[in-house]
């Protein structure tokens, strides 16, 4: 079963005038350590988190992240299924766990084996590789420029505290803000309960082995884009979008936390939002420079 939750800062993209592939995360393994990541069929589990940054909005392309099994062997035997959940930074942790369910930005929760590969050596080494689109039932998602944090682990037949279990490399990669480790259960008497830095559990562990890639969503004419504006933000009956003389307003569309279109009566530039329910939503302002994607908070 696969469970995809998105709230505002990650939705379905619906336009992208123009894209490029860039390089979000790249943290090779150091080949010293790794740290429990999983999740037993009991439902306990213990998580890492390791943050990132992005200073650009992007849609997700693809994640590989890599660790090996407990025991040595092969972690196929063991497999159940994957999960990936991204955070938004919240005071320098999570802004959530996974045992909490809705808490991410974006959760792609219990894939099966088709919805992933893993490329596993004869040591036990493994990489999983996730498609993000393909996941995600073939709908690009967005992340708005942020700290957020990676969360990534699969479920174990064994339990996370069994003989064999998937444990996430480490890396000596820079990361904005120290990983992180939750142990909800306490299924190691380290009293991690909360999410607590990694470092003072491990002498230096602070990050984690991963890649991510993504297109960074880039407008024809910056520049022409930055004179569009949305206003007033927040808003409670009537939002204006404006655009400069020299650029033309082509559509307008609005999406709640679901990624859901939203219908809303567009006209001369203004958007009827008095019959919405209070919340965030997101603002596609499409033009001949390119699109403008905002949050929209709407009270």
């Amino acid at each position: 079963m696969k469970k995809i939750t998105l709230t505002f800062a990650a939705l379905v993209m619906t336009a992208v005038t123009f894209a490029q592939v860039v390089n979000v995360v790249e943290r090779p393994e150091n080949g010293v350590n790794s740290i429990i990541a999983a999740e037993g069929n009991d439902g306990t589990g213990v998580y890492c988190a390791d943050s990132f940054t992005t200073d650009v909005a992007f849609t997700l392309d693809q994640i590989t992240f890599s660790g090996t099994n407990s025991n040595g062997g092969a972690i196929e035997p063991l497999l159940e299924s994957l999960n990936i959940f991204i955070y938004e930074d919240m005071s320098g942790t999570p802004g959530g766990q996974p045992q909490v369910a809705g808490a991410g930005v974006f959760e792609l929760a219990d894939l099966d084996d088709t919805m992933y590969t893993i490329d596993t050596d004869t040591a036990g080494a493994s990489a999983f590789t996730v498609d993000f689109t393909a996941a995600n039932g073939g709908s690009d998602v967005l992340l708005m420029p942020g700290t957020y944090w990676m969360v990534a682990f699969p479920n174990v037949a064994s339990g996370p505290a069994g003989d064999g279990r998937w444990n996430w490399a480490l890396s000596d990669g820079p990361a904005p803000i120290s990983s992180l480790l939750i142990d909800p259960q306490d299924l190691f008497g380290a009293g991690a309960t909360n999410w607590t830095t990694l470092s003072d559990l491990v002498a230096g562990a602070t990050s984690f082995a991963w890649t991510m890639t993504g297109e960074e969503t880039l407008g024809v004419n910056d520049a022409e884009l930055a004179g569009v504006s949305v206003y007033p933000n927040p808003a409670s009956d009537i939002v204006n979008v404006k655009v400069p003389s020299n650029v033309e307003l082509t559509g307008v569309s609005l999406y709640d936390v679901l990624g859901k279109k939203v219908n809303a009566d567009v006209s001369n530039g203004q958007v009827n939002v008095a019959g919405l329910s209070r919340g965030i939503y997101v603002i596609n302002v499409e033009t001949n420079a390119g699109t403008l994607t905002e949050k929209l908070i709407i009270e």
